[in-house]
Order: structure tokens, then sequence, then C-alpha cells
């Protein structure tokens, strides 16, 4: 087989009227070969994304022969945003903005769920104040994506409705050790999922760098740092190696963190499980010294008003947290 030539355009389209047009380039490739095409252009006039102004584009992408015979054309939604941590805050279009959100562990729990269900759900954290989702994608080495069947859609939800998502970046700290084989799923996670403007942070490595001063309010100025022997620190090594790949691979530089790392990284993150027995002093510690005294972002990864395993601490019968009963009732009939 001989090299084919094509040419490639792009245009952006602002609902029905042309906003933007990319001119063609010219591409040689080999049989099998794969290649990217990048346009830079100035568009100071571009209506920017945020979850308050959740403004979308249409991208069309073309490739033709040099006659001018369609091949393929791609589309899709798209939008235009700028996000960074600057000193202890987030920044989003050069504003300031607050995080609020919650987690969703196991976004593919919701392959076989109707998508009108979820953006009801949605709807629902959207009138609460919710700003934020943050998703495990869990994808691996062994099964990039296996497991993220819902990811493509849910992240189209959030583009819409307007969420910032914090999606874990092929987060399974085993894979590091084969380097080149993680920054090539690395780099096809990225280029996947990394289109969606509501993609504005990453991690990695959930869970493998926590230390147990880590989770103290008072360690919030980051000063204290683990030693050698306690959890996590061993593998505080491969995490950078994590963290640095995810950032080669994306040409949006978005922050990137280790999650549930402590001072780890360029925020602080933390689980914050408030239990029945804790003192409302200790619970109000966690943003108020970090108000006074924290360097970074504060993140908690995790958190919950009461978390079910709690709600078994005064009680002398053993009890599984994962028992299908619902929880209030229980607490009544007790």
């Amino acid at each position: 087989m001989q090299p084919a030539d094509v040419a490639v355009s792009a245009g952006v389209a602002d609902k029905d009227r042309d906003a933007l047009a990319l001119p063609a380039q010219g591409v040689r490739l080999a049989p099998g070969e794969v290649t990217e095409v990048r346009w830079e252009r100035a568009w100071p006039e571009a209506h920017l994304w945020s979850p308050d102004d959740p403004y979308l584009y249409r991208l069309t992408v073309q490739v033709k022969t040099p006659a001018g015979a369609l091949l393929k054309e791609f589309r899709r939604r798209m939008g235009f945003r700028d996000f960074w941590i600057e000193g202890r805050d987030f920044v989003l279009n050069g504003k300031r903005i607050h995080l609020r959100g919650s987690n969703t562990n196991l976004p593919w729990a919701y392959c076989f769920t109707d998508p009108e269900y979820v953006r009801r759900i949605y709807g629902a954290r959207k009138n609460l104040g919710y700003n934020l989702i943050q998703y495990w994608a869990d994808a691996s080495v062994e099964g990039m994506g296996g497991q993220s069947c819902a990811l493509d859609w849910t992240l189209d939800l959030c583009d819409e409705i307007g969420f910032i998502a914090a999606a874990g970046n092929v987060s399974h700290l085993q894979d590091v050790k084969d380097e080149a084989a993680y920054a090539n799923v690395v780099g096809a996670f990225t280029r996947r999922y990394g289109a969606h403007p509501s993609v504005c942070l990453w991690f990695v490595n959930p869970n493998t760098c926590w230390y147990n001063y880590g989770m103290h309010p008072a360690n919030l100025d980051c000063v204290y740092e683990p030693t050698e022997g306690e959890p996590g620190f061993a593998n505080r090594a491969m995490a950078r190696v994590a963290e640095d790949t995810v950032r080669a691979h994306d040409p949006q530089q978005r922050p990137v963190f280790t999650y549930a790392s402590g001072s780890f990284g360029p925020l602080y993150s933390a689980m914050q499980y408030m239990s029945l027995g804790l003192p409302i002093q200790e619970e109000a510690d966690w943003p108020s010294y970090w108000a006074e005294v924290g360097p970074k972002p504060l993140m908690p990864v995790e958190t919950d008003l009461k978390w079910m395993p709690h709600w078994q601490d005064f009680e002398a019968v053993e009890r599984s947290w994962v028992d299908k009963s619902p929880i209030p009732v229980y607490y009544v009939e007790h």
C-alpha cells in the first residue's frame, strides 16, 4: 500500500452561523499511521464556558482527498475556558472560583441507566449549588476505559448543564511501573476525554499516598511532611511519574493531583468524613484553619456529613454498613 495524501480542515459553528474557520492542512499518511493535526489561532471574542454559563459551540473536522472529495467528517460540541491554580485559589477564566461538589466513585454504574434520569439527578445537584463532580474513571493499562463506558455521555451532561469535572486519568498506581505502556494509555485517555470543557482537573492514584497526619486539620499549613515508613510514603516516586505523564500528554496543562495525598502536589487533598461523635469545633477547624494558614487550595476529595459506618459507632450489635435496609429506618428503630 502507498502513502495517502489528504487535506484536513476544521470549523467552529455558533448555533446556526459559522464563527471560526481554520485552513486546510495537507497531511501524508503511511498505511496504519496515526498523526496529530493542530491549529493555533487567537479568538479573543470567544464566548467562554463556565458552570454559570455553559456556552457550547459545534466543531466540525473534515478529511478530504486532494481533489476535494469528502472522506470523513467528525462533529462534536466544544467549549472554551481556562482553568488553573494560583496560590491557594482555583481560577476559572481569570476569576477565582470556589468548588462545591460531590464524588461519583462509580460512573460506570450509569451504563444501564436512563440518561434522562441521570440528567434529573445532576439537575438536582445543580439546584443545591454544586458546580463540581468528581469521577473515578478507573481506567487501567490492561483495560483502558473498560469501566468508563458511561463517562462519555456523563461528561456531555457536565458540558451542557455546567459542572466542572475532576476525572481520574488512568488511576491505577501499579500501571506506572511500565512507564511506556502507561504513557500510551494516558495519551489515549486524555485525547478521548480531554476535549470536554467540563474536565478542568485530572487526578491519579487514589488512596496510595495518604499518611495519618494528612487527615488532621492542623496539617493544613503544609509544614508537616511524612517520613519514610509512614503509609503512602514509598508510593510518592511513582505518583510523581504519574502526574508528570498526564501533564506531558495534556496540551491544556490542567492541574493534576494525587488523590487523598495531603499536602503532596499542587493542592491539599484529603478525606474528611465526619463521625457522629466529632465535636462541632473540630468540624469547623477544617475550613477555618485553612482560611488562616493554608498555602494551597483545599480539596476534600471525599466527604460526608455522616459516613455510613458511623451509624453503628454507638451500637453494641455488630452491623454491616453495606446492609441494604435504609439507614434512617435503622436509626429510628434503634
